[in-house]
């Protein structure tokens, strides 16, 4: 599986089968796949298709939660940051415009790894991807109550916008 194919499972999973209103790719905070549901809460998904990037990410994670490794940190510092804030900030106060309501990890089952251990003491989920189809392995828990605001929405729809018209465009050339 690729990510495209792992981000088109995910986006189906959220739009038909749980209930949400809207789903974004590379949208706010670099996510791979964001969700937003009627009551404006949002649902942030990380895809990981490659057993490195997935114990990359987990490295960071746990080095949030445990700082004295923060000196091994092998990503870049702003995937750190962005945990940082996700578990143990408020994202206002850390001056970050948006920081989504729930956070999942989705992969590949031959990625699972003892190491995803360490998310039990997060409030991250884990979504797995496996034939297109999305199952919830652990729940994700609240991170924040506040729901999206309008500027942020506004951008969103934006995007949605930009890309539904450079789609149709695409197929109109091909049409020619």
């Amino acid at each position: 599986m690729n990510s495209q194919e792992a981000k088109v499972a995910v986006l189906n999973f959220l739009l038909y089968h749980n209930g949400y209103e809207a789903a974004f790719t590379e949208s706010l905070n670099q996510s791979d796949v964001l969700g937003i549901r009627e009551s404006m809460f949002t649902t942030e998904i990380e895809i990981k298709v490659d057993r490195s990037d997935l114990l990359n990410e987990l490295h960071t994670i746990q080095c949030v939660s445990e700082p004295e490794l923060v000196a091994k940190l092998r990503q870049r510092r702003v995937k750190y940051r962005k945990h940082q804030v996700y578990l143990n900030s408020d994202f206002k106060k850390e001056g970050w415009l948006f920081c989504p309501n729930y956070f999942y990890l989705a992969f590949p089952p031959e990625l699972k790894d003892r190491r995803l251990n360490m998310l039990e003491k997060t409030k991250y989920g884990i979504m797995i991807i496996k034939d297109g189809v999305v199952t919830i392995e652990k729940k994700a828990e609240k991170i924040h109550n506040e729901k999206i605001d309008q500027s942020n929405f506004l951008r969103l729809m934006r995007k949605a916008c930009t890309e539904n018209l450079g789609l149709r465009e695409k197929l109109l050339r091909k049409d020619l």
